[in-house]
């Protein structure tokens, strides 16, 4: 089960999207928001004692619910959030902390979230990949693209969730599929446009994985067997001297 892992607010967010975003641009959230389009947090957000604290009281929640979970036999996956007010768990330090404070919990891994929050948090988008996957956590992911790219100031910051094509915007997924893959980790396509082009696109990626993998192998059994043949053709010598 995937979970979006909560509001920091109490109260209730309604389904419908005009309606959740009257209320995240309301009067609690108001102090915090950067940018009107979207309800953008401020870069320092995360570091509020408004956020902390709900922060706090999502991982004593989670902890529970992730025990719930297991009891049915179901695995529960915290999804890492684009930067909004509200939303919690934004950056990969986020979700290390939370695996490693609720190790009842796995995680859904969502590149396009990432992308975005490292637009407006500055962090290092690829090692904040490697690093989530490196928890040994993350059990399935998001894959879309999005035309986010970081500015000096709100004017020129680009911060978007579009839900785009994987090979649009020049992002990074032939990278990123090669290090989920060898993960292990589940992949969904979550895109808004074109969703036959992008899961071909997808497989075609995994082929060539799994094509170069093969290769590599018969390289290093090609050098094994080379390493052989010239141990035993000293064996031979030797026994003839």
């Amino acid at each position: 089960m995937v979970l979006h892992p909560g509001y920091a607010t109490d109260l209730a967010i309604p389904s419908h999207n005009q309606r959740r975003q009257e209320i995240l641009s309301g009067a609690e959230f108001h102090p915090y928001i950067w940018k009107e389009a979207g309800s953008i947090c401020i870069p320092s957000y995360l570091q509020t004692g408004h956020y902390l604290g709900y922060k706090a009281n999502a991982m004593a929640n989670l902890k529970q619910f992730a025990n719930a979970c297991a009891e049915r036999g179901v695995m529960l996956a915290v999804e890492n959030l684009n930067p909004r007010v509200g939303y919690l768990f934004q950056t990969p330090e986020e979700m290390i902390e939370l695996v490693n404070e609720v190790p009842e919990c796995s995680l859904c891994l969502d590149v396009g979230h990432l992308w975005i929050s490292s637009c407006l948090y500055g962090f290092d988008y690829y090692q904040g990949i490697q690093d989530i996957l490196a928890t040994g956590k993350v059990i399935t992911t998001h894959l879309h693209s999005n035309s986010s790219h970081p500015g000096a100031d709100e004017r020129t910051i680009r911060l978007e969730d579009d839900h785009a094509s994987l090979d649009k915007y020049q992002f990074p997924y032939k990278w990123i599929i090669s290090k989920i893959a060898a993960s292990g980790a589940n992949m969904v396509l979550e895109v808004k446009e074109d969703p036959l082009g992008n899961y071909l696109l997808l497989m075609q990626e995994l082929d060539q994985l799994v094509l170069s993998e093969q290769n590599s192998e018969a390289i290093k059994h090609n050098d094994a067997t080379v390493i052989l043949t010239e141990r035993n053709l000293y064996e031979t010598s030797k026994s003839h001297t």
